[in-house]
Parts: C-alpha cells; structure tokens; sequence
C-alpha cells in the first residue's frame, strides 16, 4: 500500500468537485472532534454536513463502517462517504452493514 496521504491527496480534487465552493460548500481536512477523533474531511454548508473517509486498503472491515458511523453520530453529520481503492475487497456483508448506517462506499479509480 501506498503513504495514506498520496491517496488523500488523490480524492480532494474529486470531493472538491462534488462539493463546490461557488455553492457554497467548505471542507476542513484532518477534523478533530472533541473526542480526539480525526475525520478525514468533513464537508458543510449550512446545516448540511458530511464525513468522508478514505481507505485505502486491501479488504474494508466492520471496523472501518464503525469508525464513519462514529463519526457521523459525534460531527451530527446526515452523510457518511468511504472513498476506498479500486482494488479494494467489500465484502457483501460490509456493503449491508454501510446501508444499515446510511453510509455510501464510493470505489475510485487508484490502482485501476
């Protein structure tokens, strides 16, 4: 696996694209929550708010829905979003577990 932070790197221009500032949306990286929490980035505007997460990891766990789901539950977001490889493993019962947390699993291009 690559340095996290090149594939963080890779997804901003895509998340920026998604969520423009001409209308209005904002991203902070590196979100520290008052838990000590660490959010990948989180996007708002208004009251709309969003977690976003990127793995970059050969299989997605129960974990790793867990840590979005958490974040979600503290920053009162409405949206979660993992970013993850292309080569990623999801595992069927990964992808379930997401929708029960109304969280979105978004494959990217890395490593196509």
């Amino acid at each position: 696996m690559v340095d996290w932070a090149e594939f963080e790197e890779y997804l901003y221009p895509t998340i920026r694209k998604k969520y423009p500032a001409r209308d209005g949306w904002k991203i902070e990286a590196q979100k520290v929550l008052k838990s000590g929490l660490r959010i990948d980035w989180v996007v708002f505007n208004g009251s709309q708010r969003i977690v976003i997460e990127a793995k970059d990891k050969q299989k997605l766990q129960f974990k790793d829905v867990e840590q979005v789901s958490n974040y979600r539950y503290e920053y009162k977001a409405q949206k979660g979003i993992l970013y993850v490889a292309n080569d990623t493993i999801v595992p069927d019962n990964v992808k379930e577990f997401c929708k029960m947390r109304n969280i979105k699993i978004i494959r990217t291009k890395w490593r196509q």
